[in-house]
């Protein structure tokens, strides 16, 4: 813990020294949601593959989820395809597939929704094969409606999230009783 805080007190210290930087990575933040890379040489450049991506990303998802629509009753489908690049340095890309069902049961007291996430580079879908029965399962969320109304609900859940720091997925399974009310239109959990 001591060496990270020293490292980002010491980046800190550096974008206070240099004002250029500094608007360099306000700039990212605003326009790209993440730091971008100390080479000037790749700065736009990656920036802008990155921009490209999302933007294809998000067409591809809307087109199949209209499909889905369209050919599968019975449940809700949805599909997102999400590419990013693994490193601002560098030109790998990452493509994720996620893909989610969700099917309400007993006059729309219950609500089952799973899903997964596919990474469609195989990089680190070797973990399939290592017995990881997570990686398969994936993730689930389990509501039930306490009253008619739908305002308290009991929910059981499991989520995966990857780390991008130990590079790893980490996982959370619980429990929760949810109250939902509505002010002006706005809805709060």
């Amino acid at each position: 813990a001591g060496a990270v805080t020293s490292a980002v007190d010491q980046k800190l210290r550096q974008l206070r020294d240099q004002p250029t930087e500094l608007n360099t990575q306000v700039f990212g933040l605003l326009f790209f949601n993440s730091f971008l890379s100390a080479e000037n040489n790749t700065l736009l450049t990656t920036a802008g593959e990155a921009a490209a991506l999302s933007s294809v990303s998000r067409m591809l998802s809307n087109q199949l989820n209209r499909l889905a629509e369209r050919y599968i009753k019975g449940v809700e489908l949805s599909i997102d395809v999400d590419s990013y690049l693994a490193d601002y340095g560098t030109a790998s890309a990452i493509t994720e597939m996620q893909v989610g069902l969700s099917k309400q049961l007993f006059d729309e007291r219950l609500t089952l929704r799973v899903g997964t996430d596919i990474n469609l580079n195989n990089e680190r879908n070797a973990t399939l094969t290592e017995g990881n029965f997570s990686t398969i399962a994936g993730d689930f969320v389990l509501e039930y409606k306490l009253n008619p109304a739908g305002n308290y609900l009991l929910r059981v859940f499991h989520r995966s999230n990857y780390n991008v720091l130990d590079e790893a997925n980490t996982y959370r399974t619980g429990a929760s009783i949810l109250f939902k009310k509505s002010f002006n239109g706005k809805r709060y959990e």
